[in-house]
């Protein structure tokens, strides 16, 4: 049972309606696979499933394919407040560690609400900024989602979660210009998220360490993704 004291019952279902519905939009992708497939085929030791495929390759692998797969029909799950699929960077890379850690399903649920949360608490006061500036909020504030729930399935205490989520917000990015030229960016940018989320917690667990004032310093994700200038501002209270 995906159950944990703690997490309100409504937050179980909808996160077991949101995996469900995310795994249905990979699986009804399978057709983009063979595009997929060639990136990530025998890459490392066999860790992780890749979805619709079967084949195991290494965690990080298995979660940038199987990210592009649950986003490949831009129907996986949207949280509206942040304009982020977030589901699909969270979830995919959450499946990949979790398989490769032998982790139970309690483990899988705080790690994925975990993901969500902090991805929605950077989204909600930044993405109205940060979007019309040009960057693509799914990757900016997923990739953040990614290391939160990372962090938190490889078992990282409070200093450790919050430098893998530093260093991840060195690793955002996405730009929408995608959308304007009708090119396929859009296509692998959950992908990269995944994978850098995770990468970050990896980082994290080795003991790297991430600025302090990754969010708001002078040179922090809030100036440089949408342009905010003070944590004083008004749109922070939200935070």
């Amino acid at each position: 049972e995906c159950r944990e004291d703690g997490v309100p019952e409504e937050v179980v279902e909808k996160l077991r309606c949101n995996l469900l519905h995310d795994l249905s939009c990979a699986l009804a992708a399978y057709t983009e696979g063979p595009v997929v497939w060639p990136l990530v085929a025998d890459r490392g030791p066999a860790e992780s499933t890749l979805l619709c495929h079967g084949g195991k390759v290494d965690a990080e692998h298995a979660a940038f394919a199987n990210a592009v797969l649950m986003h490949a029909r831009a129907q996986a799950d949207t949280y509206y407040s942040a304009k982020s699929h977030l589901g699909s960077s969270v979830i995919p890379p959450s499946l990949a560690l979790a398989e490769q850690l032998g982790a139970d399903g309690e483990r899988f649920l705080r790690a994925v609400v975990s993901g969500y949360e902090v991805a929605a608490a950077v989204g909600d006061p930044l993405e109205p900024y940060s979007t019309p500036r040009g960057f693509r909020a799914s990757m900016v504030y997923g990739t953040l989602g990614s290391a939160a729930a990372c962090a938190s399935l490889l078992g990282l205490d409070e200093e450790g979660v919050a430098n893998a989520i530093a260093i991840a917000s060195s690793f955002s990015g996405g730009l929408s210009q995608t959308w304007i030229e009708g090119t396929t960016e859009w296509r692998w940018e959950l992908g990269m998220a995944a994978r850098n989320g995770l990468w970050a917690a990896r980082l994290a667990a080795t003991g790297a360490a991430g600025a302090s004032e990754w969010l708001e310093g002078p040179a922090g994700l809030a100036r440089a993704f949408a342009g905010v200038e003070s944590i004083d501002d008004e749109h922070w209270a939200a935070l």
